[in-house]
């Protein structure tokens, strides 16, 4: 919903979905995820690049999509593919198109794995969505250290 308010002031937004649910994908967009077979931000890994695979919904919001094939992200980053730095490899497919909005958000799965890693390395901020109990706080502040452990590696 950020993402939406912020293309109706007219602002350029990217959203990259990196769940593999797809849910900002198909919230978005408003396609079946069939219309995406090929087209997602997992071939972006593949190729080095999201500029092919992005979608336009409207002329200030545009959306890298994502299916349940980025669940073997993981898989492809350590075997497959040739980045220096697994953990910033979102970060590498985004920089040519870094200049060309004004805002990049990134949609994460609610589990500390390669795609919330990617996400997190590749951000300048991060907000984080989380019950007030006592052990979602604990489980946030042992992820916030694991994470700030990988964005320095």
């Amino acid at each position: 919903m950020l993402a939406y308010f912020l293309s109706q002031d007219k602002n350029k937004v990217l959203v990259v979905d990196m769940d593999s649910q797809g849910n900002v994908t198909d919230l978005l967009t408003q396609e079946d995820v069939e219309y995406f077979e090929e087209k997602t931000v997992l071939e972006a890994f593949k190729d080095g690049s999201v500029e092919e695979y992005i979608y336009q919904v409207n002329d200030y919001l545009h959306v890298v999509p994502a299916d349940d094939y980025l669940a073997t992200l993981a898989k492809l980053l350590y075997t497959e593919m040739n980045y220096k730095n697994q953990n910033l490899a979102l970060k590498e497919i985004l920089e040519p198109v870094i200049y060309d909005y004004d805002y990049i958000i990134i949609d994460t799965p609610p589990s500390l794995s390669e795609p919330m890693v990617n996400a997190v390395c590749a951000s300048d901020y991060v907000i984080v969505l989380a019950e007030s109990s006592k052990w979602a706080l604990l489980l946030f502040l042992v992820s916030l250290k694991r994470l700030n452990m990988h964005k320095h590696m």
